[in-house]
């Protein structure tokens, strides 16, 4: 009722994970029950922050070497910033 659903269904899905829940129903959860989205699904963040940090590692060397790139060094601040959030290594 809290979510404006009355199908039965509707949360037990959620629960077993059967499938995900809209954007809405996950921001109605954290109202709710006063977690973060995040979380919520720690593990499931923790294998995306690690995707993405070797993906924006990978980026950073590669900026390393486009000399002719004006706007390099701009982009490896912002990629170092994104890997100091998702771990405890800092870039190279």
């Amino acid at each position: 009722m809290l979510l404006g659903i009355f199908e039965r269904t509707h949360v037990s899905r959620h629960e077993i994970g059967q499938c995900r829940p809209s954007l809405a129903d996950y921001l109605l959860y954290e109202l709710i029950f006063g977690v973060a989205i995040g979380a919520a699904y720690e593990d499931e963040r923790a294998r995306l922050a690690k995707r993405l940090v070797k993906r924006a590692r990978a980026l950073h060397e590669s900026l390393g070497y486009r000399v002719s790139d004006r706007y390099r060094h701009k982009k490896r601040e912002s990629l170092e910033q994104i890997i100091r959030r998702c771990s405890s290594k800092p870039p190279k």
